[in-house]
């Protein structure tokens, strides 16, 4: 049986489809999506990708981001812009689907089991597949594979690719076949939204490097979160300046 493990895709539809289009050239049997599916645009285009193939999708954290607070969590602080405008475009049939969706989930087959889990955890399961932070590896340890399946969506490739695992088990064998895969970023450029995430995670993939989580290093300034506004527009402000945005 040959999987198609994708994770974090953050609202990149034009990465999406050419992920899509790869796992479709695989003739994959199984899609799995480990979560993290939204940003500030384009909810309804990742939905309507998902929601028409039979993939078993679980949340990530920005799932439960959208679960667990509301607008007017957000309303005050610049720094939750991000959030605010991805609920805008969700529907309350859209809450309810996210809602339905599990947080973990393990699939179990005559030979082998599979783990799904946004966030790495341990398992007892054969494989164990996580997400969120972007990076592509897999080991094996005593019999037993842990896969972070990377990023779709923002990989922080200066070559512009997406991340995709496809993993075969057959005849008691395991194997792992982990690709990027090209997209064009310029239409995604254009398309992306224009939050100071937005506009951050696009820079830092240019430069190959999270410069939103070191924006958000530098905004902190050992005052905890939320980040006051004047602090996060101020920084913003700098980093224009220097060209970082």
């Amino acid at each position: 049986m040959k999987f198609a493990a994708i994770s974090d895709i953050h609202g990149n539809i034009v990465a999406l489809r050419a992920v899509l289009a790869e796992i479709e050239r695989e003739r994959a049997d199984k899609l799995l999506v480990l979560g993290d599916l939204f940003s500030s645009d384009h909810v309804q285009d990742i939905l309507a990708e998902l929601r028409g193939r039979d993939a078993v999708i679980i949340r990530g954290n920005g799932e439960d981001y959208q679960l667990n607070h509301s607008l007017s969590d957000w309303a005050s602080h610049d720094q939750f812009e991000e959030l605010a405008a991805i609920r805008r475009h969700i529907t309350p049939q859209d809450m309810q689907w996210i809602a339905a969706l599990p947080a973990q989930l393990t699939l179990t087959y005559p030979d082998f089991s599979l783990y799904l889990t946004h966030i790495e955890a341990s398992a007892n399961a054969t494989i164990t597949l996580c997400g969120h932070i972007h990076k592509l590896f897999w080991r094996e340890e005593h019999g037993r594979y842990l896969c972070n399946t990377g990023s779709v969506g923002n990989n922080f490739d200066p070559h512009f690719t997406a991340d995709v695992t496809f993993i075969t088990c057959e005849d008691g064998n395991i194997a792992f076949d982990q690709r990027r895969v090209p997209y064009d970023f310029e239409a995604w450029r254009r398309i992306a939204g224009n939050t100071l995430m937005r506009q951050a995670v696009l820079r830092g993939t240019e430069l190959g490097r999270n410069i939103f989580l070191e924006f958000l290093a530098e905004a902190d300034h050992g005052l905890g979160w939320p980040i006051p506004n004047d602090i996060w527009r101020n920084t913003a402000a700098q980093w224009q300046e220097r060209g970082l945005l």
